[in-house]
């Protein structure tokens, strides 16, 4: 049996959908990232935590477009409760963006989240899905959230949205810029 975590063959939409349906904490532990994937993942989690106090704070800061400001350790911290900086964005979201770290899942299944600031309900979910010319492409969708202990980033709530795609040509293109490393540091007094 593979590390937790892991998931060394690409699941196919089939089995995503009995794993999602059941919801058990032992069946969502099947959910896994290839071996590569995990690895680089890793060492996303250790380049980050050099420029940002935590995850957390590079979520709220690059996805949310929250404020911050540079703690005693040089690191980017969220100031809680401020307003996005970024005109085009609301600080609540919901944001949807591509997984840089899918699961392993086959070329035709795409894994996306969807952030909020509050536990969204699954009517609204769904609304947001229906509004969304990417996750409109697809042929089908699941969406389902870790169990607690499943988490990554439990401080922000987040809903995983996997989109299948039969047709190809119809997939939207995917890449997130949340993997990149702040362009410029703290200690030079610029933003991330």
């Amino acid at each position: 049996m593979p590390p937790q975590g892991v998931c060394p063959e690409p699941m196919s939409w089939e089995t995503l959908r009995l794993i999602v349906a059941d919801g058990s904490l032992e069946q969502m532990r099947r959910l896994g990232r290839s071996p590569e994937t995990l690895q680089s993942y890793r060492e996303f989690k250790a380049r980050i935590s050099k420029f940002y106090a935590s995850v957390r704070d590079m979520i709220l800061i690059k996805v949310f477009g929250r404020e911050y400001e540079v703690n005693s350790e040089n690191k980017f911290v969220a100031v809680e409760g401020t307003r996005a900086t970024r005109a085009t964005r609301a600080a609540t979201g919901p944001f949807f963006v591509p997984n840089d770290f899918p699961y392993n899942v086959e070329p035709r299944i795409k894994h996306y989240l969807l952030w909020s600031d509050h536990v969204m309900r699954d009517e609204e979910v769904e609304a947001f899905l229906r509004s969304d010319p990417s996750a409109s492409l697809a042929d089908a969708r699941l969406t389902f959230v870790n169990p607690v202990e499943l988490q990554s980033i439990p401080d922000i709530h987040h809903v995983h949205v996997l989109l299948l795609f039969t047709d190809r040509a119809a997939e939207p293109a995917v890449g997130g810029d949340v993997d990149a490393p702040p362009p410029m540091t703290p200690e030079r007094g610029l933003t991330p």
